[in-house]
């Protein structure tokens, strides 16, 4: 039998982070709920997420900021953080969301399968329209 879940909101999980339960250093993100536990970054993934932001950032028209490992809020219940985002370039008073973010790229070492299933999914499901 599966165990019950508490499944959080992008307001509890900022919370979280306000009353200290969440440091950040801690390398977590919500995902439809719940909180995973991320990664560590590799020395070849960081060299891959400097050298991509770099050329995205030359490449890439001034109407959009090229943003590496920032949250995003898809919905009510995911603030995903992505190796990189590429956002529309307003002046934010809070998180972008999918509808400010036509790209995400993933860099994956280790992830792969996990980004392929289910990360993808949850970007697709948000309307991004490329990842």
């Amino acid at each position: 039998m599966a165990m019950p879940r508490r499944r959080f909101t992008v307001d509890e999980y900022e919370q979280m982070a306000v009353s200290g339960i969440l440091h950040e250093e801690d390398r977590v993100e919500l995902v439809a709920g719940e909180i995973i536990e991320m990664s560590p970054i590799g020395i070849r993934h960081m060299q891959c997420v400097n050298r991509l932001t770099r050329l995205l950032s030359r490449l890439l028209a001034d109407d959009v900021i090229v943003s590496a490992r920032n949250p995003i809020q898809l919905s009510d219940n995911s603030q995903p953080q992505p190796d990189i985002a590429i956002i529309y370039d307003r002046n934010y008073q809070a998180i972008p969301t999918a509808a400010d973010t036509p790209i995400v790229i993933e860099v994956a070492d280790s992830s792969r399968d996990y980004d392929r299933g289910f990360t993808f999914a949850i970007y697709a499901a948000a309307g991004i329209a490329e990842a």
